[in-house]
């Protein structure tokens, strides 16, 4: 380097603080090593924050509405520093933001000391346009993900959401009302609402898989195939009448050759019954089941409240 020295004017920190120097003058302060930048018309001039100073609670003021820690490390934005939480955020005509950005994956981690081995930790995760609350072990490895919105929308309860149903879900559902003790689950559509009941353990073909389904003022009970097409309905219940209770159960029938056929997974019992289509001698009679075989029931005249 050139062996040429520069000296600026300098001073004591005190010596400073009573000194106004020209605008664009820079001195420097003996005590603190640093620079001093000067407007002309402040006292004490503006000082510049070396690389290696730590900030402090005293270097804030406690009341400043933008940015303020306080004696104790609690840290606000936006608002000053509360006893209330570690950090404080608060915006702005009623609107307040915590961004977490990334190019691969945004997450916040919430860490329960206090809790046992691999339950401490569970994270809120933004991830490929879907989100998800994940319970992570404590070397933050995924230990489950109890709940997902995924990208179209669709929710999963214990699972990740496939996107082929609204809401998935793995495991029991509680629905309880500690109000009235009346819980009621309600489902809605303009062309009718289904719940399907799917036994994946059944044996056979095309026997595991019921749909009840309100539709056109009807209750039915059917059987759904593996594919997922309709294979018959079994049970149908309609209202009738004034009263209540009151209504119609429809059995839809079976023929003599569909009941006694052998199938996989079907096991005949006593008290069953059906309507078969041809079991008088080809016209229609209920049947039950008597615990060795079905025993026909002809059907009589028609009825009459006389």
């Amino acid at each position: 380097m050139p062996n040429i020295e520069v000296k600026l004017r300098r001073g004591t920190t005190a010596q400073h603080s009573t000194f106004t120097g020209a605008e664009g003058e820079v001195t420097v302060d003996t005590d603190k090593d640093t620079v001093i930048v000067h407007d002309g018309t402040t006292a004490g001039g503006h000082e510049l924050r070396r690389k290696d100073d730590d900030i402090t609670a005293a270097d804030i003021s406690s009341t400043d509405s933008t940015f303020s820690i306080d004696g104790s490390g609690n840290m606000g934005l936006g608002i000053a520093a509360n006893t209330a939480a570690k950090l404080y955020i608060a915006g702005t005509g009623g609107n307040t933001f915590l961004a977490v950005k990334s190019d691969t994956m945004a997450a916040i981690d919430l860490e329960d000391n206090g809790a046992g081995t691999d339950q401490k930790h569970y994270q809120m995760v933004s991830l490929d346009g879907a989100f998800e609350l994940r319970q992570v072990n404590d070397n933050l490895t995924l230990k489950d993900t109890p709940f997902t919105v995924g990208s179209s929308g669709g929710v999963g309860i214990g699972k990740v959401n496939s996107g082929t149903a609204q809401l998935e879900v793995d495991g029991d559902i509680l629905i309880e009302d500690s109000n009235d003790n009346n819980p009621v689950a309600v489902l809605k559509g303009s062309a009718g609402a289904v719940v399907q009941l799917n036994d994946t353990s059944t044996t056979g073909t095309d026997n595991g898989i019921y749909n009840l389904s309100s539709s056109d003022g009807a209750f039915s009970i059917g059987s759904i195939k593996d594919a997922g097409t309709p294979r018959v309905t079994i049970l149908q219940l309609l209202p009738k009448g004034s009263t209540s209770p009151g209504g119609v159960a429809r059995i839809y029938p079976i023929t003599v050759a569909e009941l006694q056929a052998t199938e996989t997974g079907f096991t005949t019992e006593d008290g069953m019954i059906a309507y078969v289509s041809d079991g008088d001698s080809g016209s229609p009679c209920l049947a039950v089941h008597d615990g060795s075989s079905f025993k026909r029931v002809a059907l009589g005249t028609t009825i009459s409240a006389t």
